[in-house]
């Protein structure tokens, strides 16, 4: 639904983020935040990255183990 609201060129105003963030929960917060490209207002989350599976990386890892 959010996404939807975006795609037809919406933008909240600052007031209704101000009035999401009493109301909806943290995920709902950072998605709209993410969606909707607004700075994060908790320290860390925008620095979140998806986990990468490099296999040279832990191959490596694992013979310097050995």
């Amino acid at each position: 639904r959010i996404a939807g609201l975006k795609d037809e060129g919406y933008i909240p105003s600052p007031k209704i983020i101000d009035e999401l963030k009493g109301s909806a929960p943290a995920p709902t917060m950072i998605a709209v935040q993410k969606i909707f490209g607004l700075p994060s207002d908790t320290p860390g989350l925008s620095d979140i990255k998806l986990a990468q599976n490099d296999r040279q990386t832990i191959g490596k890892n694992i013979e310097q183990a050995l």
